[in-house]
């Protein structure tokens, strides 16, 4: 999905509605201004584990031009996290 679908999904709902995202273990929690990040990621890298989102982004303590790094030689494109 990209920004300008997300505005058109959004722009369909009563703009007082409340928006939300999951809890930890369960719940909800309010989605806050600070928790709209952008971030590198890696298309495709988590395979076929069901319990895994199938992209991944890369951490700040993870340098992915680092032979070490499992972002090592991905193409990465940047990509706005809504997180919890």
């Amino acid at each position: 999905m990209t920004t300008k679908e997300l505005i058109d999904v959004l722009s369909t709902h009563p703009p007082d509605l409340e928006v939300m995202v999951d809890g930890y273990e369960g719940g909800l929690n309010d989605l806050i201004p600070a928790k709209i990040i952008v971030k590198q990621v890696a298309r495709d890298v988590n395979g076929q584990l069901s319990y895994m989102g199938s992209h991944d982004y890369v951490p700040e303590w993870e340098d992915p031009t680092d032979e070490l790094s499992i972002f090592y030689n991905l193409p990465l494109t940047p990509a706005l996290l809504l997180r919890r």
